[in-house]
């Protein structure tokens, strides 16, 4: 059998080199990028760059005026593909700026970014402004620099459940020690699994919020040690694969038959990654399909 652990740690060294900084969009792009997000032509990086300035600084009255119209048109689209679902969060948006209400389905994005999306959605139809979000990227692999997570953590240290979450499952390895002193003095569920992602002590977790908060402490766990089980977290009740014990897959080969009107005798060998759903609680929360929207899902998968 492959080492797939080899080969998992091979191809996040590779992308290492392929990653630029993404910075925060100001005023001026979130005009050029909104309307392009209307129409499925932006890369779902823009859509959290926009999401987080909007949470903080609001959205130009003026340029969503400009776009109501056709973001109302795009809202009746049917959302058969990851295209339609992405245009009808950006017509959401707009919406929920000019017309004060939130008409948008978060079941159809997989948690936590449907939650997170809901998030701002809800601030931007009260124009509540100010809100630092956490789990914005900041390079274009989908990860998040420690160190700017340390300084989020400090402009606001009670960020949503599934903002906190998915920060912590983008958290980058580069850092960690240096964010973790910086954070220290804070308390609360967020700062203590903040620090525990970081590599913090175990001694100083209250389980009872582990039991209390199973989504938050699993991503933290996660975060911590990819392919490794918590002992933590398994003491505390959440014991099984996707919660404390890191989700595992098992590879298979097969044989595979093709042929043309020449012959019907050639043959390939595929490999098959085939999940254990059957030690995988209801509850677990961390979804596979989440590299689509650059969660950065080799962190959420051991391999055997």
């Amino acid at each position: 059998m492959p080492d797939l652990k080899l080969f998992a740690v091979s191809f996040l060294f590779l992308i290492e080199f392929a990653w630029e900084p993404l910075t925060a969009a100001d005023d001026a792009e979130v005009a050029r990028l909104l309307p392009q997000m209307l129409e499925g032509e932006a890369d779902p990086l823009d859509f959290e760059r926009v999401f987080a300035h909007v949470a903080f600084a609001g959205l130009d009255d003026a340029l969503a005026a400009s776009v109501v119209k056709r973001a109302r048109s795009v809202s009746k689209i049917e959302y058969a593909t990851e295209r339609e679902i992405l245009r009808s969060t950006a017509a959401a948006l707009v919406i929920a700026w000019v017309d004060q209400i939130v008409d948008f389905y978060q079941a159809r994005l997989p948690w936590p970014l449907g939650e997170r999306v809901r998030q701002v959605l809800d601030l931007a139809a009260k124009h509540t402004t100010g809100v630092v979000l956490w789990a914005t990227p900041t390079d274009t692999r989908g990860c998040l620099g420690s160190a700017a997570l340390a300084a989020r953590a400090k402009a606001n240290a009670n960020p949503s459940e599934a903002d906190l979450a998915g920060a912590l499952l983008r958290l980058d390895f580069e850092g960690r020690g240096s964010a973790l002193l910086e954070t220290s003095d804070g308390t609360g569920l967020a700062l203590d699994a903040l620090h525990y992602a970081l590599g913090g002590d175990p001694a100083a977790i209250d389980k009872a919020s582990i039991v209390r908060n199973p989504k938050v402490w699993v991503a933290a766990a996660r975060a911590r040690d990819p392919f490794g089980d918590d002992q933590l977290l398994i003491a505390s009740g959440l014991d099984g694969q996707g919660l404390g014990r890191a989700q595992r897959v098992e590879l298979t080969q097969n044989t595979r038959y093709w042929g043309d009107r020449n012959q019907y005798h050639a043959t390939y060998y595929g490999i098959d990654t085939v999940v254990d759903s059957d030690a995988i609680p209801a509850m677990s929360v961390m979804p596979l399909d989440a590299a689509r929207w650059r969660y950065v899902d080799d962190l959420l998968v051991a391999p055997v």
